[in-house]
Formats: C-alpha cells, sequence, structure tokens
C-alpha cells in the first residue's frame, strides 16, 4: 500500500540522477570547464566589495521588485479567502525534554512536494483528516497511522507518560490553546545562527507551550519562502552591507514569500477555532484567522528578545540587533 494521491512528495530514480549527474544539462550549462582557483586571488578588498555592491544594486529593477511583491501578495490573499486542503498522514507520541507530545505530519494542496510538522503538548487531539482511511488500508494499519483514542504506551512502562493524551488540549488555565507559528530555518534552529531570533523563538516556543498546553506548527517556509540555497546568497549579500529585505529582492524575491493559509488549514484540522499565538507579526495574526474566521486568535502573546530582558540565555549580537531593527522598520514586526 502506498500513500499515493494525497499530496505525498515523490522522486523518481531518474530524477534523483538527473540532480547529481555531471553531465545534467541544467549544471553542464552553468558550470565553467576551468574553474579559477581562489587561493591564487587575494581577498575582496573594502573597495572591491563595495564596487560588487553597487553593481548588484544598479541592476535593481524597481518596476520588477513591485511586481514580484505583487505576485506574494495575490497569494497571499488567494489563501487568506481559500485555505489550501491539508491531509495528516500520522501521529505519533514522542517523549521530549519538555515532556510528552505528539507530533503529526500534514501534506498540503498548496506545496505538494513538501511536508508540514505540528506537535502539541498536554493534548492528542484526533485530526479530522487522519480519520480518513487510505485506499486499501486495513483498520489496524490505520491505528498504526495513528488513529486511536488515548495511548498505545502502557503508562506503567514509561516515568515520563502524562495524563494528557486525550482528544482535546488540557490548558492549564481552561483558556485558549497557545499556538506558535514556525517557519523552518535551518540556521537557526538547528546551527544556533545568531543572525535571527528563529532558534531563540522556537526554544522559548517549546518552554512556554509544553508548560500551558498547545501547539507549535513547523511549516517547511526556510527563508521566508524562498529556500534554504537562495537563503545563503541573502546571507552573502547582506555581509556585503544590505539588509534582509533588500537581499531578498535583490535575489528576485518577494521581501517575504510566506503564506499562512496552511497554518489555518492545519489548525482547524485539529478542532481548534481559538487560539493565543504567540508572534511579533502582525500579518500572522490576520493571515492566520482569513476572511472566514475559522480560526479566531483571542490574544497575541509577545516574543521578547530574551537578551532584552537581559537575561543571560539571550542572543547578544550586533547582527540579531540589525535584523530585529529590520524587522521591526521595515516589515511592522511589534517589537516595542
Amino acid at each position: 500500500m502506498t500513500l499515493s494521491g494525497i499530496y505525498e512528495p515523490s522522486l523518481s530514480t531518474s530524477d534523483s540522477d538527473s540532480l547529481f549527474s555531471p553531465s545534467a544539462s541544467s549544471l553542464s550549462s552553468s558550470i565553467s570547464s576551468t574553474p579559477r582557483p581562489l587561493e591564487d586571488e587575494p581577498a575582496l578588498s573594502a573597495a572591491a566589495r563595495q564596487q560588487l555592491l553597487e553593481r548588484l544594486l544598479a541592476q535593481m529593477d524597481p518596476a520588477a521588485v513591485k511586481q514580484v511583491e505583487d505576485a506574494a501578495a495575490a497569494v497571499r490573499q488567494q489563501q487568506f479567502d481559500h485555505p489550501p486542503t491539508v491531509r495528516c498522514l500520522e501521529r505519533a507520541r514522542v517523549s521530549t525534554e519538555h515532556g510528552e507530545a505528539f507530533l503529526y505530519r500534514y501534506v498540503s494542496s498548496a506545496d505538494p512536494g513538501k511536508e508540514h510538522l505540528a506537535w502539541v503538548y498536554r493534548g492528542a487531539p484526533l485530526a479530522h483528516s487522519l480519520a480518513m482511511r487510505l485506499a486499501g488500508e486495513s483498520e489496524d494499519q490505520h491505528k498504526v497511522r495513528g488513529y486511536y483514542p488515548g495511548t498505545l504506551l502502557d503508562p506503567a512502562t514509561s516515568q515520563q507518560h502524562s495524563s494528557h493524551a486525550r482528544d482535546g488540549i488540557d490548558t492549564t488555565d481552561g483558556g485558549a490553546a497557545l499556538v506558535r507559528i514556525h517557519s523552518e530555518c535551518f540556521t537557526g534552529d538547528i546551527m544556533g545562527s545568531t543572525r535571527c531570533d528563529c532558534g531563540e523563538q522556537l526554544k522559548e516556543a517549546k518552554r512556554i507551550i509544553s508548560q500551558r498546553g498547545g501547539v507549535i506548527l513547523y511549516l517547511r517556509q526556510e527563508g521566508r519562502g524562498i529556500g534554504l540555497g537562495e537563503k545563503m546568497k541573502a546571507y552573502n549579500l547582506q555581509d556585503l552591507g544590505v539588509d534582509t529585505v533588500v537581499a531578498n529582492q535583490l535575489l528576485g524575491h518577494a521581501s517575504d514569500a510566506r503564506t499562512f493559509g496552511l497554518a489555518t488549514a492545519i489548525l482547524e484540522d485539529l478542532g481548534l477555532s481559538e487560539i493565543r499565538l504567540l508572534t511579533n507579526n502582525p500579518d500572522k495574526i490576520s493571515s492566520v484567522e482569513g476572511s472566514k474566521r475559522v480560526v479566531r486568535v483571542t490574544e497575541r502573546v509577545a516574543m521578547i528578545p530574551l537578551a532584552w530582558q537581559n537575561k543571560p540565555e539571550g542572543i547578544y549580537s550586533k547582527e540579531l540587533d540589525r535584523y530585529l531593527h529590520t524587522k521591526r522598520t521595515r516589515m511592522g514586526h511589534l517589537l516595542d
């Protein structure tokens, strides 16, 4: 039995070969046959770096930038009015350093080649879409994919097992579930980069939500939607002196290419109609609520940088300060 036909990403052998074959046309046309040995080149001087930046900036076409930004806005509006279809394929219990959580794997009609994750602390709701059996799937196979009430684990076998494996989410104060919508950031989440606050925000979200009850959505929208490779190019451009917004635009991308209709669809699938959202981005609030407001944000919970709270575990970095300044002044984030 396969999971085909429900947005499951796939890669054929021929596709895989073409990605890594030196003879692939996409590679052979772009790679010089006689690469220049950089060890023979002097390091770029300040003047050379400035000249490179000026050449790149001179190539920017304001009309083209506007066209790209308008196209991204149109996609956001489309998802604002019509969130994509999502389907939960698996659900499983995971023991974590912050306690027990239930992990959900989703696929979406908006980006069939990607998978998105949700994990719930202090609860284990049965996602509506997980209730649908796959073609030819038996009841037992359905359970193995995660469609069962409570937990499969014998509580006596685990000291960490909690009593929160129930259909809803058991918030400590009885209010709406806390939610963090987190876009994938390899450099921040995995490498601990101090060029952004993504890693810190994810850590704080796990700490807060594990204590109080709620959901973390992990959306595969690396680099504000442009992907890791393009984000790495953007980092190089930022090293030349431009901010994160201009760097994306120099590469032909929108300053923020993300959409959050996917988050709306997942939250609705998990049965959440009211949430408290951990964010500094006001666009997330309106985007998640959408035009139909099937999910309503009852409260915004600010994510204040730990360094601004004078906490020793905070990130003290000039690069991060510049990044946060751009977020506040260029992207409208609430960081006062």
